[in-house]
């Protein structure tokens, strides 16, 4: 295949968007508001299966250079590393514990059917809930996160 690669990059080298264009793609490159527009040349690069390509390269004092593959879907190019983006790991875990938190607010309405004991459990598996984002502040991904055992 012939024709360019148009890559839009952040300040670590990271690739933020890319697509396939033609010989002469319209883009300028050069940087706008931190955003660094460069072409890669299909020919040049051997470029075939291009997500690969763009997980496994970064652009740094204008040049391309080789990296490992990030370690899971959760990690950042930063500082010339891979690391994990807890940002959005917390955020997924606070997602979902508002989920569960939500599915049992019903065990805390007037008129809820359970008995005192079971409300009791009810009552504790909710506070459990509410400190799992602060006792898994150091999962790398959201499947890390221990979980309460709901009540039966």
């Amino acid at each position: 295949m012939s024709g360019k690669i148009v890559t839009r990059i952040n300040s670590e080298g990271q690739v933020l968007e890319y697509y396939r264009a033609g010989p002469n793609p319209a883009w300028q490159e050069g940087t706008v508001n931190g955003i660094t527009t460069v072409y890669v040349d299909q020919s040049e690069s051997a470029v075939s299966d291009l997500n690969f390509w763009v997980n496994t390269h970064y652009y740094k004092d204008g040049e391309w250079k080789e990296r490992a593959e990030p370690p899971g879907d959760f990690y950042d190019w930063k500082d010339e590393a891979w690391v994990p983006n807890t940002t959005l790991i917390l955020e997924m875990i606070r997602t979902e514990r508002t989920k569960r938190l939500y599915n049992s607010d019903w065990t805390h309405l007037p008129d809820c059917p359970l008995s005192d004991e079971k409300k009791a459990e009810w009552a504790e598996y909710r506070r459990l809930l509410r400190n799992v984002p602060a006792n898994n502040s150091d999962a790398k991904t959201p499947d890390e996160v221990v979980w309460p055992d709901v009540p039966s």
